[in-house]
């Protein structure tokens, strides 16, 4: 049986009681900067990473982590060589394989991560604009974790 008055969060379990909208802004500066400050403590955490385009350089802050563990720096690019994850290839493959093979392959750490910025400016997810926004795209080199180690795919695929 679940008890409607706590709220079960990773932040731990909170007794919730019926306020009114004056009672809520009254306990929002007590109550919820405590929630707000252990988000904020935890992406003080995320790496931020320098991308090259060309010979232009830039720092790309984090701005979310994917449900696989990603931490993403902007609207990621569809299309790029090793950004997108290899269907075929499994930890068995042979080395200079999956070197040669144009996608990405988690368990081995070679996804690279590319991002445009026109797209994250207009706070797109993706870019489908391969071709036509290159003088947007950086490339970040690998996807790292909250952590701030290179993201490595912990299945195994086939």
């Amino acid at each position: 049986m679940v008890n409607r008055n706590y709220s079960h969060s990773v932040y731990g379990s909170t007794l919730q009681t019926e306020k009114t909208t004056g009672e809520w802004e009254a306990c929002n500066a007590t109550e919820r900067p405590v929630e707000m400050d252990a988000i904020s403590k935890k992406r003080e955490k995320w790496k931020a990473v320098e991308g090259t385009c060309g010979d232009k350089k830039k720092t790309f802050d984090p701005k979310r982590v994917a449900h696989d563990g990603k931490l993403h720096h902007g609207a990621f690019v569809l299309g790029v060589r090793k950004s997108q994850e290899c269907i075929y290839h499994n930890k068995e493959s042979e080395i200079q394989v999956t070197d040669r093979c144009k996608f990405a392959h988690g368990w081995r750490g070679d996804t690279l991560q590319h991002v445009c910025t026109k797209c994250t400016n207009e706070n797109l997810t993706y870019c489908k604009e391969k071709t036509k926004h290159e003088p947007f795209i950086y490339n970040l080199g690998p996807y790292y974790n909250s952590s701030g180690e290179i993201w490595k795919d912990r299945k195994t695929f086939r």
